[in-house]
């Protein structure tokens, strides 16, 4: 089956990100019931009433799992290559559409144009979803980040923006003296399942690049897109996030002194276990030298990781494992 696969976008200034957002044009549909919509073996979606749309591989994976059919089974599709398969998938899922006790089910499509004019669907949210595209969660953000922080990474995934900043003047030192700036992690999702905007503290150990972004509720924030982000709310726990995270980190060099316990590995584990799946995880906590590897040596095996893993959910939730271990001397009992 055809499908777009929209390529992660990197960028070094915000001017020329907003440049390129603004021509996306992200747009969502009026809304249709799902028996309304058809999928082709062409990779498009039709939708009596309101038009036919190329898909991306994401709205692909969105279509089918609107469709009946379990994460796993698409990841299955996704690795073949065969005409009558997707002839049957295509089927099955118009089946369900149709016949489904989910057929009355009110659904929307995300829209965006492509470089040639034409516009491909991105996602297939319910009708409750309050579309908050990237060019406007930009515009929303960026009246509350103050001038002291600068600009350390910014990309745009077919899955989410990700823009993060740092604070050059509020830095603090490792275990073994190597800079570590403190800042703030944004992430927008505009047509995936996240939909939301996220805000989390953020590190970033200069000497490697190696980044830690909070998942923990002390350290983050999450606006669902279910209506206007409060933009004095979000000015308020902007600056909270980064003040606590910011007394928080005085005390990262006690790290260097806190050895890899078993009951250490066992806290961590969930979350590892979730980004590397449980065979990855097994090996990584296998070359632990519990006693002797310090809770900072395991910090930076764990932040390298994401510079050799291409999928970005997955980076993300290494960074989410590495601000976890991060923040393990707020509990001494680990």
């Amino acid at each position: 089956m055809q499908y777009v696969i929209d390529q992660t976008k990197s960028y070094s200034d915000l001017d020329t990100l907003r440049h390129d957002l603004s021509l996306m044009d992200v747009r969502e549909t009026p809304v249709f019931r799902l028996d309304q919509m058809n999928l082709t073996v062409q990779g498009t979606v039709q939708v009596s009433g309101v038009g036919e749309y190329p898909l991306t591989e994401i709205a692909l994976k969105d279509a089918l799992q609107r469709g009946g059919l379990h994460q796993s089974s698409c990841e299955n599709f996704f690795q073949e290559h065969n005409e009558e398969l997707d002839q049957a998938i295509v089927n099955a899922a118009n089946a369900y559409y149709a016949k489904s006790r989910y057929a009355g089910r009110l659904v929307k499509l995300i829209t965006r144009l492509d470089e040639n004019g034409v516009r491909i669907t991105l996602g297939i949210p319910s009708a409750k979803y309050s579309l908050l595209a990237h060019e406007h969660a930009v515009e929303k953000i960026l009246p509350h980040v103050s001038s002291s922080l600068k600009l350390s990474r910014c990309h745009v995934y077919p899955e989410f923006l990700e823009i993060c900043f740092t604070d050059p003047i509020q830095t603090t030192r490792d275990a073994v003296g190597k800079i570590v700036e403190l800042g703030l992690s944004f992430l927008n999702s505009q047509g995936t399942r996240t939909r939301a905007l996220f805000i989390s503290a953020f590190s970033l150990r200069l000497i490697c690049s190696n980044g830690a972004t909070a998942k923990d509720r002390v350290f983050s924030a999450r606006y669902p897109h279910k209506g206007s982000v409060v933009n004095g709310e979000l000015g308020e726990r902007i600056s909270e996030i980064l003040q606590r995270f910011s007394g928080m980190m005085q005390d990262l060099p006690r790290l260097g002194s806190m050895a890899v316990t078993d009951k250490f590995l066992t806290h961590i584990r969930p979350d590892l276990t979730d980004a590397l799946g449980t065979k990855g995880s097994d090996e990584f906590i296998k070359e632990v030298d519990r006693g002797n590897e310090t809770v900072m040596q395991f910090w930076n095996r764990i932040t390298s990781l994401p510079h050799r893993i291409p999928n970005p959910t997955t980076k993300l939730k290494l960074e989410q494992v590495g601000f976890k271990v991060l923040t393990a001397h707020l509990y001494p009992s680990y």
